[in-house]
Order: structure tokens, then C-alpha cells, then sequence
């Protein structure tokens, strides 16, 4: 057996993870999706009624966050 390293995402990565986990979860509307975590650099939040506002809302964050943040990748057990 071969030993395989986990390799940790950035957070660029970790925000297009989650726009894809959005865009793709077929979920009742009143679901909510909670992103206000002490960990996320990107915090977003709403229902899952208006997932274009969701993903909208961490496409903005893609823009605002500077990409020497973006571009890192944190230690989660740390945070």
C-alpha cells in the first residue's frame, strides 16, 4: 500500500468548492446554509430558495478578499 498526503485547499479553492456544493445540492428551499464559521474567510449565509444569491454572495467575496489570503492555505485546527 502506497502512503497518500492530504494536501490542503486554499481558501480560492475552498470558496469554489463551495459555489460548486451550492449550485449542485438539490435541497428543499427553506433550507438554510450557515457560512458564518469562525473558520471561513468567505462568510456567506441564506437559504437555499435563492441559491444565485448564495453563490453570488461568495463570487463577491472572490473579488473582495486579496489574493494573498485567497491564495493560502489555512490551518484549519488552528482557527
Amino acid at each position: 500500500m502506497s502512503k497518500r498526503e492530504f494536501i490542503q485547499l486554499t481558501e480560492r479553492e475552498v470558496i469554489n468548492e463551495e459555489i460548486e456544493l451550492i449550485k449542485n445540492l438539490d435541497v428543499p428551499s427553506y433550507v438554510y446554509f450557515f457560512g458564518h464559521h469562525q473558520n471561513n474567510v468567505a462568510r456567506v449565509s441564506g437559504n437555499f430558495k435563492d441559491k444565485n444569491k448564495l453563490i453570488e454572495g461568495f463570487e463577491k467575496k472572490l473579488k473582495e478578499i486579496s489574493p494573498e489570503i485567497l491564495d493560502i492555505s489555512l490551518k484549519r485546527e488552528y482557527l
